[in-house]
């Protein structure tokens, strides 16, 4: 009695006016990448990376390159500690990572690139700004999302995507579907959001699963070395032949109460 919809927008735009751009190794300007090493120039950090490399820099008052237990308390008091909130999950605190650097006690820049967290937690934030948009719930998905047609083309028009059952996906063993997702636009590393509604037949009742974010990261071509071999390389995540492959995690429970209708629960 289930059927699915599969829908995606693109947010390249808003993620670039909120994040910035950054160079290639090419020199072509584009838009930051979700995840990317910052080397000697800021330009070139991922997001993840930039805001690492920023919150370590406003923590680190003194810019002498440790960030001491009062500099660190400043953002993370000892009731957000408490709370589990420490910038670096649940295995690592402050005292565990801190250590002797130069006759100061603190944590180093090196081992802060390696174990803060907090980075996706601002990142995942700027996606579900409810001032930009609604894409987690059935309402906001419909509203704001294009269908994507069965054939998983994005150039298909959304007024031929039809709501598909589970014997029209590929299905994996543990009940996971399987839907393909080609001809998304990737000439600015753009950048796009993906969600799924799945809906009962007969009560109409629909429901969306977590919304995720994708990247196509641009082709870059490299000319061929002067007297190699080799022919011109086209590198990126981007060239894959099958295009994306959306996982589906169907796990969908059917309840009925006495005197109420058949309620539709997804396990996200």
């Amino acid at each position: 009695h289930l059927e699915f919809m599969v829908y995606w927008m693109d947010v390249t735009e808003a993620f670039k006016e909120r994040w910035g751009t950054t160079e290639d190794s090419e020199g072509n300007v584009r838009t930051r990448l979700l995840t990317n090493p910052c080397g000697e120039m800021m330009n070139l950090c991922g997001v993840r990376e930039w805001i690492a490399k920023v919150e370590f820099m406003k923590l680190d008052r003194d810019s002498d390159g440790v960030i001491t237990r009062q500099e660190y308390e400043v953002r993370y008091t000892p009731d957000l500690q408490l709370r589990g909130d420490t910038g670096f999950g649940a295995r690592f605190d402050f005292s565990r990572l801190a250590a002797n650097v130069s006759g100061v006690i603190g944590i180093s820049k090196a081992v802060w690139d390696l174990r803060y967290t907090g980075a996706e937690d601002i990142l995942q934030a700027s996606f579900k700004d409810p001032m930009k948009r609604s894409f987690w719930t059935a309402c906001g998905v419909n509203a704001s999302g294009t269908r994507l047609a069965l054939d998983g083309d994005a150039n298909t028009p959304p007024g031929e995507a039809v709501w598909g059952n589970i014997s029209q996906f590929d299905q994996l063993e543990d009940g996971r579907l399987l839907h393909s997702f080609k001809n998304l636009n990737d000439t600015d590393n753009n950048v796009y959001m993906i969600n799924v509604i799945v809906r009962h037949k007969i009560t109409g009742e629909e429901v969306a699963y977590k919304p995720h974010v994708l990247q196509r990261i641009t082709p870059i071509y490299k000319a061929p070395e002067i007297g190699g071999p080799e022919v011109g390389l086209i590198v990126g995540v981007s060239v894959l032949v099958a295009g994306i492959v959306i996982i589906i995690v169907v796990v969908v429970v059917l309840t009925r109460q006495k005197k109420m209708r058949p309620r539709l629960k997804v396990q996200r």
